[in-house]
This record gives C-alpha cells, structure tokens and sequence, in this order.
C-alpha cells in the first residue's frame, strides 16, 4: 500500500474485513497485501496500516460501487467461505 500518503501511521499488525462490490475483483489487489480471499467480494487483510489508507487503497485500486473495510478484534467463525481461510488466519495471528 506504498501509494497511500494520508498520514496514516504503521502499528501493530491489525485484522480487517474488506467487502466490495462492484467495480474490480478484489482478488486483482490480494497479492499486494497480506490477504485471503474469503469470496470474490470479500477479503481479510492483516496489516500495520490504518483502516483509512486499507479503505483508500481498496477504492482507488477497485473503484467499488459498495466498500466496507471494518476491523476485526477477533478471528471470526465463519463456514462455507473459501477453503484454507483458517489456516491463513492461524499463520501469524494479528498482534
């Protein structure tokens, strides 16, 4: 997300959820981030960054009709999304 300059600062890695609808796939973006696609709408993203540069990023890269970007305090349940989703969440939990 090296093309974000709103201010925003690097912390602690932070667990997000991240639906678009309309505009690009969300896979297009998920190899420029720590990234799983659950479904072709929706992403969990690990990173340092703030919510608004995730959120800037995401709507200038996918030029959505629809954006949430909502962060997570906990791994969430979830069934019937893409396989190997847990196993992504358990590589390296957000601090």
């Amino acid at each position: 997300m090296d093309d974000d300059h709103d201010g925003g600062t690097a912390g602690s890695s932070r667990l997000y959820l991240v639906v678009a609808e309309g505009g690009a796939s969300l896979a297009e973006i998920a190899g420029e981030l720590d990234a799983f696609a659950l479904a072709p709408t929706m992403l969990l993203v690990r990173t340092g960054e703030s919510r608004s540069r995730l959120y800037h990023f995401v709507k200038r890269r996918v030029s959505p009709e629809r954006l949430l970007v909502a962060g997570l305090d906990a791994v969430p349940k979830f069934k019937g999304f893409a396989a190997g989703a847990l196993n992504w969440l358990r590589r390296t939990p957000a601090d």
